[in-house]
């Protein structure tokens, strides 16, 4: 199976899917394994990862946020128990496969009931301006097909002096160890995925996604040109994830 994954579509062997659609296709049909394959792919990593989010999204009682992307609820229900009663967590997917599964999760993940999930677009947020203390994404600008444009959304909803963070792969530049990553990446983690799901293309759009997302310096430049400040970047297993945190 050849992929080859592009800024607005994905082309799977001689067929062109546009991107969107076949995003949403493929999460749809993974949503019921999604946070298994997160363990599988990054070792259990990926649970300190966002911990990390949470804990840079600097939130405190009373305060809101909204999560993009938001899967199956991990870091929107973390959100909830730093806002406590008071707050307001929002966390929008626009897979409902996905957000049926995090509102099943809501029943015992958030006793507070401070968490509503909708579906929703990354790229076209549907919130006022200025609402929220945070605004945080994992995994999710890869696979919208503007990043710029989601940014700006993210920045638009966010109040002033409010926190975007963004969780997602990197590029490794360590050498030997870069060689070693991407051999994974490319050929060992689409295999170990396809035996438990059957859907091999879906687990090879996954490393794919990476050839033309801009990872670190990439994303630091468009959240500067978005208006944000102070905009760092957080490296993670030798740089494979980063985070990135700005301030507007």
């Amino acid at each position: 199976m050849k992929i080859k994954v592009n800024k607005e579509s994905v082309e799977l062997d001689s067929q062109v899917k546009e991107k969107s659609h076949y995003v949403h296709g493929m999460f749809s049909d993974i949503a019921p394994k999604y946070d298994f394959f997160n363990d599988v792919i990054s070792f259990g990593m990926h649970r300190g990862w966002k911990k990390f989010v949470v804990k840079k999204a600097n939130l405190k009682e009373g305060d809101t946020a909204l999560d993009l992307c938001t899967g199956t609820g991990d870091i929107a229900f973390k959100l909830a128990e730093k806002v406590g009663k008071t707050g307001k967590v929002n966390g929008i997917d626009f897979v409902s496969n996905m957000i049926d599964i995090a509102n099943v999760r809501a029943k015992e993940k958030n006793p507070l009931h401070n968490v509503t999930f909708e579906v929703g677009d990354a790229m076209k947020i549907d919130f006022a301006d200025n609402m929220f203390d945070a605004v945080t994404v994992s995994y999710g600008l890869r696979n919208v097909q503007d990043i710029p444009t989601a940014v700006k959304e993210m920045v638009r909803v966010a109040k002033p002096g409010g926190r975007i963070i963004s969780l997602d792969l990197g590029k490794p530049k360590i050498p030997v160890y870069k060689e070693f990553y991407y051999f994974y990446f490319y050929k060992i983690m689409p295999l170990i995925t396809s035996v438990f799901q059957g859907k091999k293309d879906a687990y090879n759009y996954l490393p794919n996604s990476l050839d033309e997302f801009p990872a670190q310096e990439g994303l630091i430049r468009i959240m500067k040109e978005a208006g944000l400040k102070d905009v760092k970047c957080y490296e993670f297993a030798g740089g494979a994830t980063a985070i990135h945190v700005g301030i507007k």
